[in-house]
């Protein structure tokens, strides 16, 4: 994978909108944490740069702020330190439309961010759900262990699973492999696992996560496709990348490692068996 985005800015966004999807779904890697997805009934925006004001954007394909006709905004988790409610701002002016969801544990949070009104973002609990027309977006806790609970109780971190019509598209966010995460999205027979690698490195490393282990949750649940994004340091994850590689070859789970700014489309569903795959 290159430092250097496949597409950039005009590039991308005559991309996006010259893409044709036909039955089928569409991701772009927009850089740092931000994806495009989009299919025929609407497009959802995941983590538009939660990265905050003033970080290096050489390693980001586009300003996600410059995105029209965005269906819904699907914020993973918020960050008041580590995310640029300006950026966002910027996001929902292009797509007055879009609605925005993101855990219930934030929604004050956001809403002050934002400065709107706290019942206008959607706040979801682990296993709730809501539909935006034919996009249905599913909260799913992360299995961060220890590390997404807030002091109520709440879970404060989430990834999505997004029905674009019979195609499900599961966004992981943070998520770490475990059983209850396993048990939650075995039965819901992904089509394309949405995942990144951060190296299993600092700043926090005991919440960190390596391609290996993401190879090994995407096989467990059984994702027909592992879209994989390198989102550490590319220094410190070529062992990481190539444990991943020959992970998903031994396990032989289909796999592709996007790029900033580059796409891949996944055609619509199609049946397949579903065997047990433990953790």
């Amino acid at each position: 994978m290159s430092d250097d985005p496949v597409l950039a800015n005009d590039a991308l966004l005559a991309d996006i909108e010259a893409a044709d999807l036909g039955r089928g779904l569409a991701l772009w890697w927009l850089g740092q944490s931000g994806f495009l997805a989009q299919s025929a009934v609407g497009r959802v925006l995941f983590d538009p740069c939660i990265e905050a004001a003033g970080t290096d954007v050489t390693r980001q394909g586009m300003l996600p702020g410059s995105l029209k006709s965005i269906d819904v905004v699907a914020l993973s988790q918020i960050n008041a330190d580590g995310w640029n409610a300006i950026e966002l701002r910027r996001v929902f002016d292009a797509n007055p439309k879009a609605a925005v969801v993101v855990p219930e544990a934030n929604r004050n949070n956001i809403a002050d961010c934002l400065g709107c009104d706290p019942s206008w973002p959607w706040g979801l609990n682990d296993g709730e759900s809501v539909s935006f027309g034919e996009l249905t977006v599913l909260a799913v806790a992360t299995g961060r262990e220890g590390f997404d609970i807030d002091s109520t109780g709440q879970c404060n971190t989430f990834g999505y699973i997004v029905w674009f019509g019979d195609l499900k598209l599961y966004y992981g966010g943070a998520a770490r492999l475990n059983h209850a995460l396993v048990a939650q999205l075995l039965p819901l027979a992904i089509d394309v696992a949405l995942l990144t690698d951060d190296g299993g490195h600092p700043p926090d490393r005991a919440a960190s996560r390596n391609g290996e282990e993401m190879a090994r949750l995407a096989h467990a649940i059984g994702a027909q496709l592992l879209v994989l994004c390198d989102d550490g340091e590319r220094e410190l994850n070529l062992e990481s990348r190539a444990l991943f590689e020959a992970t998903c070859k031994r396990l032989g789970q289909p796999f592709k490692l996007l790029n900033y700014g580059e796409r891949i489309l996944r055609n619509s569903a199609t049946s397949s068996s579903r065997a047990d795959r433990g953790v």
